[in-house]
């Protein structure tokens, strides 16, 4: 049976299942068969502060991948 664990107000469920399978799984859900990596976040962030971004404004940009979540 799934152990129960609350953080804040998110519930999280463990079966057993390791974190580095836990990412093998989000890997292959996700469309691009990998996971983000905090480089392609950076990148967004640093492009966003450079000069040549002022007139972007107001936008939500996601950088996840083409996956939903």
């Amino acid at each position: 049976m799934a152990e129960r664990e609350l953080e804040g107000r998110v519930a999280l469920v463990t079966d057993g299942v390791t974190v580095e399978e836990a990412h093998v799984r989000t890997a292959a859900a996700s469309p691009m068969n990998r996971m983000l990596q905090p480089e392609e976040v950076a990148a967004m962030v640093a492009f966003l502060r450079a000069e040549g971004a002022r007139g972007v404004t107001m936008e939500d940009i996601d950088v996840a991948m083409g996956s939903p979540w």
